[in-house]
Protein backbone atom coordinates (compact mmCIF):
# COMPACT_ATOMS: atom_id res chain seq x y z
CA UNK A 1 0.00 0.00 0.00
CA UNK A 2 1.47 3.36 -1.00
CA UNK A 3 1.35 6.52 1.07
CA UNK A 4 -1.63 7.92 -0.82
CA UNK A 5 -3.68 4.75 -0.17
CA UNK A 6 -2.75 4.90 3.51
CA UNK A 7 -3.97 8.48 3.71
CA UNK A 8 -7.26 7.56 2.03
CA UNK A 9 -7.69 4.63 4.40
CA UNK A 10 -6.96 6.79 7.44
CA UNK A 11 -9.40 9.43 6.21
CA UNK A 12 -12.08 6.77 5.75
CA UNK A 13 -11.45 5.44 9.25
CA UNK A 14 -11.74 8.97 10.65
CA UNK A 15 -15.14 9.39 8.97
CA UNK A 16 -16.16 6.00 10.34
CA UNK A 17 -15.18 7.00 13.88
CA UNK A 18 -17.08 10.29 13.57
CA UNK A 19 -20.25 8.57 12.38
CA UNK A 20 -19.97 5.82 15.02
CA UNK A 21 -19.41 8.28 17.84
CA UNK A 22 -22.45 10.35 16.84
CA UNK A 23 -24.54 7.19 16.34
CA UNK A 24 -23.61 5.87 19.78
CA UNK A 25 -24.59 9.18 21.39
CA UNK A 26 -27.95 9.04 19.59
CA UNK A 27 -28.40 5.46 20.74
CA UNK A 28 -27.72 6.41 24.36
CA UNK A 29 -30.35 9.16 24.06
CA UNK A 30 -32.76 6.56 22.62
CA UNK A 31 -32.93 8.58 19.42
CA UNK A 32 -33.05 5.38 17.42
CA UNK A 33 -33.95 6.87 14.03
CA UNK A 34 -30.89 9.16 14.04
CA UNK A 35 -28.74 6.31 15.33
CA UNK A 36 -29.91 4.12 12.44
CA UNK A 37 -29.05 6.77 9.87
CA UNK A 38 -25.59 7.38 11.35
CA UNK A 39 -24.74 3.70 11.69
CA UNK A 40 -25.72 3.17 8.04
CA UNK A 41 -23.26 5.92 7.11
CA UNK A 42 -20.53 4.38 9.26
CA UNK A 43 -21.16 1.00 7.62
CA UNK A 44 -20.72 2.50 4.15
CA UNK A 45 -17.39 3.96 5.21
CA UNK A 46 -16.21 0.65 6.71
CA UNK A 47 -17.16 -1.27 3.59
CA UNK A 48 -15.03 0.95 1.34
CA UNK A 49 -11.65 -0.41 2.34
CA UNK A 50 -10.34 -3.93 2.81
CA UNK A 51 -9.27 -5.50 6.09
CA UNK A 52 -11.85 -3.63 8.12
CA UNK A 53 -14.07 -6.50 9.24
CA UNK A 54 -13.91 -5.30 12.84
CA UNK A 55 -15.27 -1.91 11.77
CA UNK A 56 -18.01 -3.54 9.69
CA UNK A 57 -19.02 -5.73 12.63
CA UNK A 58 -19.12 -2.78 15.02
CA UNK A 59 -21.35 -0.80 12.63
CA UNK A 60 -23.67 -3.76 12.05
CA UNK A 61 -24.09 -4.41 15.78
CA UNK A 62 -24.88 -0.74 16.41
CA UNK A 63 -27.30 -0.67 13.49
CA UNK A 64 -29.07 -3.77 14.83
CA UNK A 65 -29.50 -2.09 18.22
CA UNK A 66 -30.93 1.04 16.58
CA UNK A 67 -33.36 -1.03 14.51
CA UNK A 68 -34.40 -3.10 17.52
CA UNK A 69 -35.09 0.08 19.46
CA UNK A 70 -37.60 1.05 16.76
CA UNK A 71 -39.27 -2.34 16.85
CA UNK A 72 -37.74 -3.33 13.49
CA UNK A 73 -36.82 -6.79 14.69
CA UNK A 74 -36.69 -8.44 11.28
CA UNK A 75 -34.24 -5.85 9.92
CA UNK A 76 -32.17 -6.08 13.12
CA UNK A 77 -32.03 -9.85 12.68
CA UNK A 78 -30.59 -9.49 9.18
CA UNK A 79 -27.77 -7.27 10.49
CA UNK A 80 -26.84 -9.77 13.21
CA UNK A 81 -26.88 -12.56 10.63
CA UNK A 82 -24.34 -10.55 8.64
CA UNK A 83 -22.21 -10.20 11.78
CA UNK A 84 -22.39 -13.95 12.29
CA UNK A 85 -21.31 -14.60 8.69
CA UNK A 86 -18.28 -12.32 9.06
CA UNK A 87 -17.23 -13.95 12.32
CA UNK A 88 -17.73 -17.48 10.97
CA UNK A 89 -15.55 -16.62 7.97
CA UNK A 90 -12.78 -15.20 10.15
CA UNK A 91 -12.90 -17.56 13.15
CA UNK A 92 -14.65 -20.70 11.94
CA UNK A 93 -18.14 -22.06 12.63
CA UNK A 94 -17.04 -23.78 15.86
CA UNK A 95 -15.37 -20.77 17.44
CA UNK A 96 -16.50 -19.86 20.98
CA UNK A 97 -16.23 -16.23 19.84
CA UNK A 98 -19.60 -16.72 18.13
CA UNK A 99 -21.54 -17.22 21.38
CA UNK A 100 -22.44 -13.57 22.03
CA UNK A 101 -23.58 -13.03 18.44
CA UNK A 102 -25.65 -16.22 18.47
CA UNK A 103 -27.20 -15.30 21.83
CA UNK A 104 -28.19 -11.91 20.38
CA UNK A 105 -29.65 -13.60 17.30
CA UNK A 106 -31.67 -15.99 19.49
CA UNK A 107 -33.01 -13.04 21.48
CA UNK A 108 -34.17 -11.35 18.25
CA UNK A 109 -35.87 -14.55 17.14
CA UNK A 110 -37.70 -14.65 20.48
CA UNK A 111 -38.86 -11.06 20.04
CA UNK A 112 -40.47 -12.08 16.74
CA UNK A 113 -42.15 -15.14 18.22
CA UNK A 114 -39.88 -17.44 16.16
CA UNK A 115 -39.59 -20.04 18.89
CA UNK A 116 -38.14 -22.86 16.79
CA UNK A 117 -35.38 -20.67 15.36
CA UNK A 118 -34.59 -19.29 18.83
CA UNK A 119 -34.27 -22.80 20.30
CA UNK A 120 -31.98 -23.98 17.49
CA UNK A 121 -29.77 -20.90 17.87
CA UNK A 122 -29.57 -21.16 21.66
CA UNK A 123 -28.71 -24.86 21.42
CA UNK A 124 -25.80 -23.96 19.18
CA UNK A 125 -24.57 -21.51 21.83
CA UNK A 126 -24.54 -24.30 24.42
CA UNK A 127 -22.63 -26.61 22.07
CA UNK A 128 -19.98 -23.93 21.59
CA UNK A 129 -19.81 -23.29 25.33
CA UNK A 130 -19.07 -26.98 25.91
CA UNK A 131 -15.86 -26.54 23.89
CA UNK A 132 -14.52 -24.08 26.47
CA UNK A 133 -12.89 -25.58 29.56
CA UNK A 134 -12.41 -22.40 31.59
CA UNK A 135 -15.72 -22.22 33.47
CA UNK A 136 -18.99 -20.88 32.12
CA UNK A 137 -19.81 -17.64 30.34
CA UNK A 138 -22.59 -15.17 30.91
CA UNK A 139 -23.99 -16.20 27.53
CA UNK A 140 -24.20 -19.84 28.61
CA UNK A 141 -26.13 -18.98 31.75
CA UNK A 142 -28.47 -16.59 29.94
CA UNK A 143 -29.12 -18.98 27.07
CA UNK A 144 -29.76 -21.93 29.40
CA UNK A 145 -32.35 -19.89 31.28
CA UNK A 146 -34.03 -18.78 28.07
CA UNK A 147 -34.13 -22.34 26.72
CA UNK A 148 -35.86 -23.51 29.88
CA UNK A 149 -38.55 -20.87 29.37
CA UNK A 150 -38.94 -21.66 25.66
CA UNK A 151 -39.23 -25.39 26.30
CA UNK A 152 -41.86 -24.67 28.92
CA UNK A 153 -43.82 -22.56 26.43
CA UNK A 154 -43.66 -25.46 23.96
CA UNK A 155 -44.90 -27.92 26.59
CA UNK A 156 -41.59 -29.84 26.52
CA UNK A 157 -41.28 -30.56 30.22
CA UNK A 158 -38.36 -33.02 30.01
CA UNK A 159 -36.19 -30.60 28.04
CA UNK A 160 -37.15 -27.76 30.37
CA UNK A 161 -36.09 -29.75 33.44
CA UNK A 162 -32.81 -30.61 31.72
CA UNK A 163 -32.08 -26.91 31.30
CA UNK A 164 -33.03 -26.20 34.92
CA UNK A 165 -30.57 -28.88 36.07
CA UNK A 166 -27.89 -27.33 33.91
CA UNK A 167 -28.51 -23.90 35.47
CA UNK A 168 -28.29 -25.39 38.97
CA UNK A 169 -25.03 -27.10 38.06
CA UNK A 170 -23.59 -23.82 36.80
CA UNK A 171 -24.67 -22.09 39.99
CA UNK A 172 -22.77 -24.56 42.15
CA UNK A 173 -19.45 -23.63 40.56
CA UNK A 174 -17.00 -21.89 42.85
CA UNK A 175 -16.64 -18.75 40.75
CA UNK A 176 -20.31 -17.84 41.19
CA UNK A 177 -19.95 -15.45 44.09
CA UNK A 178 -20.42 -11.84 45.04
CA UNK A 179 -22.60 -9.08 43.70
CA UNK A 180 -23.96 -8.76 41.09
CA UNK A 181 -23.17 -12.19 39.64
CA UNK A 182 -24.35 -14.30 42.58
CA UNK A 183 -27.54 -12.33 43.09
CA UNK A 184 -28.29 -12.49 39.36
CA UNK A 185 -27.75 -16.25 39.35
CA UNK A 186 -29.95 -16.73 42.40
CA UNK A 187 -32.67 -14.58 40.87
CA UNK A 188 -32.54 -16.48 37.60
CA UNK A 189 -32.89 -19.83 39.35
CA UNK A 190 -35.70 -18.46 41.48
CA UNK A 191 -37.44 -17.31 38.32
CA UNK A 192 -37.19 -20.82 36.90
CA UNK A 193 -38.74 -22.18 40.10
CA UNK A 194 -41.53 -19.64 39.66
CA UNK A 195 -42.17 -21.01 36.18
CA UNK A 196 -42.64 -24.42 37.79
CA UNK A 197 -44.84 -22.86 40.49
CA UNK A 198 -42.38 -23.97 43.18
CA UNK A 199 -42.90 -20.68 44.98
CA UNK A 200 -41.45 -21.75 48.32
CA UNK A 201 -38.08 -22.57 46.74
CA UNK A 202 -38.26 -19.41 44.65
CA UNK A 203 -38.92 -17.22 47.70
CA UNK A 204 -35.98 -18.78 49.52
CA UNK A 205 -33.63 -17.95 46.65
CA UNK A 206 -35.01 -14.43 46.28
CA UNK A 207 -34.30 -13.86 49.98
CA UNK A 208 -30.73 -15.15 49.56
CA UNK A 209 -30.23 -12.78 46.64
CA UNK A 210 -31.62 -9.95 48.77
CA UNK A 211 -29.05 -10.73 51.49
CA UNK A 212 -26.22 -10.62 48.92
CA UNK A 213 -27.45 -7.26 47.66
CA UNK A 214 -27.79 -5.83 51.18
CA UNK A 215 -24.08 -6.53 51.76
CA UNK A 216 -23.07 -4.63 48.62
CA UNK A 217 -25.67 -1.87 48.26
CA UNK A 218 -27.26 0.78 50.42
CA UNK A 219 -30.73 -0.06 51.67
CA UNK A 220 -32.25 2.70 49.51
CA UNK A 221 -30.67 1.56 46.24
CA UNK A 222 -33.18 1.21 43.33
CA UNK A 223 -32.15 -2.43 42.78
CA UNK A 224 -33.21 -3.19 46.34
CA UNK A 225 -36.69 -1.98 45.44
CA UNK A 226 -36.76 -4.28 42.41
CA UNK A 227 -35.67 -7.23 44.53
CA UNK A 228 -38.36 -6.53 47.13
CA UNK A 229 -40.91 -6.51 44.31
CA UNK A 230 -39.70 -9.93 43.10
CA UNK A 231 -40.03 -11.34 46.59
CA UNK A 232 -43.47 -9.74 46.93
CA UNK A 233 -44.60 -11.42 43.72
CA UNK A 234 -43.52 -14.77 45.11
CA UNK A 235 -45.19 -14.18 48.48
CA UNK A 236 -48.39 -13.29 46.65
CA UNK A 237 -48.25 -16.58 44.74
CA UNK A 238 -47.83 -18.37 48.09
CA UNK A 239 -51.01 -16.73 49.32
CA UNK A 240 -49.13 -14.53 51.81
CA UNK A 241 -50.95 -11.40 50.70
CA UNK A 242 -50.19 -9.21 53.73
CA UNK A 243 -46.46 -9.95 53.47
CA UNK A 244 -46.57 -9.18 49.75
CA UNK A 245 -48.33 -5.87 50.33
CA UNK A 246 -45.76 -4.74 52.91
CA UNK A 247 -42.85 -5.72 50.66
CA UNK A 248 -44.19 -3.93 47.62
CA UNK A 249 -45.09 -0.79 49.58
CA UNK A 250 -41.48 -0.72 50.84
CA UNK A 251 -40.33 -1.05 47.26
CA UNK A 252 -42.53 1.86 46.18
CA UNK A 253 -41.20 4.05 49.00
CA UNK A 254 -37.56 3.27 48.13
CA UNK A 255 -38.11 3.97 44.43
CA UNK A 256 -39.89 7.26 45.10
CA UNK A 257 -37.08 8.40 47.40
CA UNK A 258 -34.31 7.36 44.99
CA UNK A 259 -35.79 8.42 41.69
CA UNK A 260 -38.90 10.51 42.26
CA UNK A 261 -42.62 9.83 42.07
CA UNK A 262 -42.67 9.76 38.26
CA UNK A 263 -39.61 7.56 37.77
CA UNK A 264 -39.78 4.81 35.18
CA UNK A 265 -38.39 2.32 37.70
CA UNK A 266 -41.71 2.56 39.56
CA UNK A 267 -43.69 0.98 36.71
CA UNK A 268 -43.12 -2.75 37.45
CA UNK A 269 -43.39 -2.12 41.19
CA UNK A 270 -46.71 -0.31 40.84
CA UNK A 271 -47.89 -3.14 38.61
CA UNK A 272 -47.01 -5.60 41.37
CA UNK A 273 -48.90 -3.42 43.86
CA UNK A 274 -51.92 -3.53 41.55
CA UNK A 275 -51.73 -7.34 41.50
CA UNK A 276 -51.64 -7.42 45.30
CA UNK A 277 -54.74 -5.24 45.51
CA UNK A 278 -56.53 -7.41 42.93
CA UNK A 279 -55.88 -10.47 45.09
CA UNK A 280 -57.52 -8.61 47.97
CA UNK A 281 -60.46 -7.60 45.71
CA UNK A 282 -59.53 -3.94 46.22
CA UNK A 283 -60.48 -2.93 42.69
CA UNK A 284 -60.31 0.83 43.22
CA UNK A 285 -56.81 0.67 44.71
CA UNK A 286 -55.66 -1.75 41.99
CA UNK A 287 -56.99 0.47 39.22
CA UNK A 288 -55.29 3.50 40.76
CA UNK A 289 -51.93 1.67 40.90
CA UNK A 290 -52.19 0.48 37.28
CA UNK A 291 -53.28 3.92 36.03
CA UNK A 292 -50.40 5.60 37.86
CA UNK A 293 -47.98 3.16 36.23
CA UNK A 294 -49.58 3.77 32.83
CA UNK A 295 -49.28 7.53 33.28
CA UNK A 296 -45.53 7.13 33.88
CA UNK A 297 -45.06 4.79 30.90
CA UNK A 298 -46.90 7.11 28.53
CA UNK A 299 -44.40 9.87 29.29
CA UNK A 300 -41.47 7.70 28.19
CA UNK A 301 -40.21 6.51 24.81
CA UNK A 302 -42.07 3.23 25.42
CA UNK A 303 -45.39 5.00 25.79
CA UNK A 304 -46.99 2.85 23.11
CA UNK A 305 -44.98 -0.32 23.78
CA UNK A 306 -45.29 -3.63 25.58
CA UNK A 307 -45.43 -2.16 29.10
CA UNK A 308 -48.25 0.21 28.16
CA UNK A 309 -50.13 -2.66 26.52
CA UNK A 310 -49.94 -4.81 29.65
CA UNK A 311 -51.20 -2.00 31.88
CA UNK A 312 -54.06 -1.16 29.52
CA UNK A 313 -55.11 -4.82 29.58
CA UNK A 314 -55.08 -4.89 33.39
CA UNK A 315 -57.20 -1.74 33.57
CA UNK A 316 -59.56 -3.24 30.98
CA UNK A 317 -60.09 -6.30 33.18
CA UNK A 318 -60.97 -4.09 36.14
CA UNK A 319 -63.38 -2.05 33.99
CA UNK A 320 -65.06 -5.28 32.93
CA UNK A 321 -65.47 -6.30 36.58
CA UNK A 322 -67.06 -2.91 37.27
CA UNK A 323 -69.48 -3.60 34.41
CA UNK A 324 -67.92 -0.91 32.20
CA UNK A 325 -67.84 -3.11 29.10
CA UNK A 326 -67.46 -0.32 26.57
CA UNK A 327 -64.47 1.17 28.39
CA UNK A 328 -62.93 -2.30 28.77
CA UNK A 329 -63.30 -2.92 25.04
CA UNK A 330 -61.68 0.44 24.25
CA UNK A 331 -58.74 -0.29 26.58
CA UNK A 332 -58.15 -3.73 25.06
CA UNK A 333 -58.13 -2.32 21.54
CA UNK A 334 -55.56 0.26 22.65
CA UNK A 335 -53.52 -2.52 24.26
CA UNK A 336 -53.61 -4.57 21.06
CA UNK A 337 -52.63 -1.55 18.95
CA UNK A 338 -49.58 -0.94 21.16
CA UNK A 339 -48.37 -4.50 20.67
CA UNK A 340 -49.01 -4.45 16.93
CA UNK A 341 -46.96 -1.29 16.51
CA UNK A 342 -44.09 -2.67 18.55
CA UNK A 343 -44.14 -6.39 17.69
CA UNK A 344 -46.01 -6.67 14.40
CA UNK A 345 -49.39 -8.27 13.69
CA UNK A 346 -48.36 -11.92 13.97
CA UNK A 347 -46.17 -12.00 17.09
CA UNK A 348 -46.86 -14.57 19.80
CA UNK A 349 -46.97 -11.74 22.35
CA UNK A 350 -50.35 -10.66 20.95
CA UNK A 351 -52.08 -13.87 22.06
CA UNK A 352 -53.05 -12.87 25.64
CA UNK A 353 -54.68 -9.59 24.53
CA UNK A 354 -56.45 -11.26 21.60
CA UNK A 355 -57.82 -13.86 24.01
CA UNK A 356 -58.99 -11.20 26.47
CA UNK A 357 -60.70 -9.25 23.71
CA UNK A 358 -62.37 -12.37 22.32
CA UNK A 359 -63.53 -13.40 25.81
CA UNK A 360 -65.03 -9.94 26.36
CA UNK A 361 -67.06 -10.19 23.16
CA UNK A 362 -68.03 -13.80 23.96
CA UNK A 363 -69.35 -12.79 27.39
CA UNK A 364 -71.45 -10.05 25.73
CA UNK A 365 -72.80 -12.58 23.21
CA UNK A 366 -71.13 -10.70 20.34
CA UNK A 367 -70.16 -14.00 18.79
CA UNK A 368 -69.01 -12.86 15.36
CA UNK A 369 -66.56 -10.41 16.91
CA UNK A 370 -65.44 -13.06 19.40
CA UNK A 371 -64.89 -15.52 16.55
CA UNK A 372 -62.69 -13.03 14.69
CA UNK A 373 -60.28 -12.64 17.61
CA UNK A 374 -60.32 -16.31 18.64
CA UNK A 375 -59.40 -17.31 15.07
CA UNK A 376 -56.62 -14.74 14.95
CA UNK A 377 -55.23 -15.97 18.29
CA UNK A 378 -55.46 -19.57 17.06
CA UNK A 379 -53.56 -18.77 13.87
CA UNK A 380 -50.68 -17.19 15.81
CA UNK A 381 -50.65 -20.06 18.34
CA UNK A 382 -50.51 -22.65 15.56
CA UNK A 383 -47.59 -20.86 13.94
CA UNK A 384 -45.71 -20.68 17.25
CA UNK A 385 -46.64 -23.95 18.98
CA UNK A 386 -47.73 -26.24 16.17
CA UNK A 387 -51.16 -27.46 15.13
CA UNK A 388 -51.38 -30.27 17.73
CA UNK A 389 -50.33 -28.34 20.83
CA UNK A 390 -52.54 -28.79 23.93
CA UNK A 391 -52.36 -25.01 24.43
CA UNK A 392 -54.78 -24.67 21.50
CA UNK A 393 -57.60 -26.44 23.31
CA UNK A 394 -59.10 -23.45 25.09
CA UNK A 395 -59.52 -21.48 21.86
CA UNK A 396 -60.81 -24.53 19.99
CA UNK A 397 -63.40 -25.10 22.75
CA UNK A 398 -64.58 -21.50 22.46
CA UNK A 399 -64.90 -21.74 18.67
CA UNK A 400 -66.82 -25.01 19.11
CA UNK A 401 -69.31 -23.26 21.39
CA UNK A 402 -69.74 -20.40 18.92
CA UNK A 403 -70.26 -22.63 15.89
CA UNK A 404 -72.62 -24.94 17.79
CA UNK A 405 -74.78 -22.04 19.01
CA UNK A 406 -74.94 -20.66 15.46
CA UNK A 407 -75.70 -24.12 13.96
CA UNK A 408 -72.66 -23.85 11.69
CA UNK A 409 -72.07 -27.59 11.63
CA UNK A 410 -69.52 -27.75 8.81
CA UNK A 411 -67.14 -25.54 10.78
CA UNK A 412 -68.13 -27.43 13.92
CA UNK A 413 -67.00 -30.71 12.36
CA UNK A 414 -63.50 -29.35 11.66
CA UNK A 415 -63.14 -28.03 15.20
CA UNK A 416 -64.58 -31.21 16.78
CA UNK A 417 -62.13 -33.40 14.87
CA UNK A 418 -59.17 -31.28 15.97
CA UNK A 419 -60.29 -31.29 19.62
CA UNK A 420 -60.64 -35.06 19.51
CA UNK A 421 -57.23 -35.53 17.89
CA UNK A 422 -55.41 -33.32 20.41
CA UNK A 423 -57.11 -34.88 23.44
CA UNK A 424 -56.52 -38.39 22.09
CA UNK A 425 -52.79 -37.69 21.69
CA UNK A 426 -52.51 -35.89 25.02
CA UNK A 427 -54.75 -37.99 27.31
CA UNK A 428 -55.00 -41.39 25.65
CA UNK A 429 -57.91 -43.21 23.97
CA UNK A 430 -60.01 -43.92 27.08
CA UNK A 431 -59.99 -40.55 28.84
CA UNK A 432 -63.46 -39.07 29.48
CA UNK A 433 -62.49 -35.85 27.65
CA UNK A 434 -61.94 -37.96 24.52
CA UNK A 435 -65.39 -39.45 25.07
CA UNK A 436 -66.92 -35.98 25.41
CA UNK A 437 -65.24 -34.85 22.17
CA UNK A 438 -66.58 -37.93 20.38
CA UNK A 439 -70.05 -37.10 21.71
CA UNK A 440 -69.74 -33.59 20.29
CA UNK A 441 -68.61 -35.07 16.99
CA UNK A 442 -71.62 -37.41 16.98
CA UNK A 443 -73.93 -34.43 17.38
CA UNK A 444 -72.30 -32.69 14.42
CA UNK A 445 -72.56 -35.79 12.20
CA UNK A 446 -76.22 -36.12 13.10
CA UNK A 447 -76.88 -32.51 12.06
CA UNK A 448 -74.88 -33.01 8.84
CA UNK A 449 -77.04 -35.99 7.87
CA UNK A 450 -74.26 -38.52 8.37
CA UNK A 451 -76.19 -41.11 10.42
CA UNK A 452 -73.70 -43.98 10.30
CA UNK A 453 -70.79 -41.77 11.38
CA UNK A 454 -73.00 -40.26 14.09
CA UNK A 455 -73.99 -43.68 15.50
CA UNK A 456 -70.39 -44.82 15.56
CA UNK A 457 -69.31 -41.73 17.49
CA UNK A 458 -72.24 -41.96 19.96
CA UNK A 459 -71.45 -45.58 20.78
CA UNK A 460 -67.70 -45.02 21.15
CA UNK A 461 -68.34 -42.00 23.35
CA UNK A 462 -70.78 -43.94 25.55
CA UNK A 463 -68.33 -46.81 25.99
CA UNK A 464 -65.48 -44.51 27.04
CA UNK A 465 -67.60 -42.47 29.45
CA UNK A 466 -69.14 -45.58 31.06
CA UNK A 467 -65.69 -47.08 31.58
CA UNK A 468 -64.28 -43.84 33.00
CA UNK A 469 -67.19 -42.52 35.08
CA UNK A 470 -69.35 -45.55 35.74
CA UNK A 471 -72.66 -46.86 34.42
CA UNK A 472 -74.63 -44.61 36.80
CA UNK A 473 -72.95 -41.41 35.61
CA UNK A 474 -75.40 -38.56 34.85
CA UNK A 475 -73.14 -37.66 31.94
CA UNK A 476 -73.64 -41.14 30.46
CA UNK A 477 -77.42 -40.86 30.94
CA UNK A 478 -77.47 -37.55 29.07
CA UNK A 479 -75.42 -38.95 26.21
CA UNK A 480 -77.64 -42.06 25.92
CA UNK A 481 -80.79 -39.92 25.91
CA UNK A 482 -79.27 -37.89 23.08
CA UNK A 483 -78.43 -41.12 21.26
CA UNK A 484 -81.98 -42.50 21.65
CA UNK A 485 -83.40 -39.23 20.33
CA UNK A 486 -81.02 -39.50 17.37
CA UNK A 487 -82.25 -43.05 16.63
CA UNK A 488 -85.88 -41.93 16.72
CA UNK A 489 -85.12 -39.15 14.25
CA UNK A 490 -83.24 -41.37 11.81
CA UNK A 491 -85.14 -44.43 10.57
CA UNK A 492 -83.25 -47.68 10.25
CA UNK A 493 -80.23 -46.54 12.24
CA UNK A 494 -79.17 -48.15 15.48
CA UNK A 495 -79.85 -51.83 16.09
CA UNK A 496 -79.50 -54.09 19.06
CA UNK A 497 -75.70 -54.21 19.21
CA UNK A 498 -74.31 -52.40 22.25
CA UNK A 499 -71.73 -49.68 22.34
CA UNK A 500 -69.12 -51.92 23.97
CA UNK A 501 -68.05 -53.28 20.58
CA UNK A 502 -66.73 -49.76 19.77
CA UNK A 503 -64.34 -49.64 22.72
CA UNK A 504 -60.81 -48.77 21.57
CA UNK A 505 -59.04 -51.53 23.56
Amino acid sequence: MNQEDEQIGQKGKTFWETYCSAATEALNRRNYADAERLFVSSLKEAEQFAGADDLVVSSLVGLARALEGQGKHREATEQIKRVLTVKETNSGEDSPELTLTLATLGHLYEDQGMTTEAVVTYRRVLLLCELVESGFSDEEFLVTSRLAALYRAQGKQAEMRQMIERVLKLCRQDDVSGYPLKSDVLNSIAWLYELEKCHEHAAELYEQALSVMEEALTFEHPEMAEQLARLARCRLAQGKVSDAELLVLRAVAISEKCAGVYAEVLVPILSELGDVYLTQSKLSEAEAAFRRALNIVQKTDDGDGVAASALLAEIADICAQWGKQMEAEQMLHQSLACLERRLGISHAGLRPVLTRLADLYFEQDQLYSAETYYKRELEIAEETLGTESPYLMRTLNKLWQIYKSQKRFTESETIALRRTSINYALLGPVHPDVGRCLGDLALVYARLDKPHEAESMYLRAAGIIENALGSDSPELDTLLEEYEEFKRDVKGVGGKSGWRRFLPW
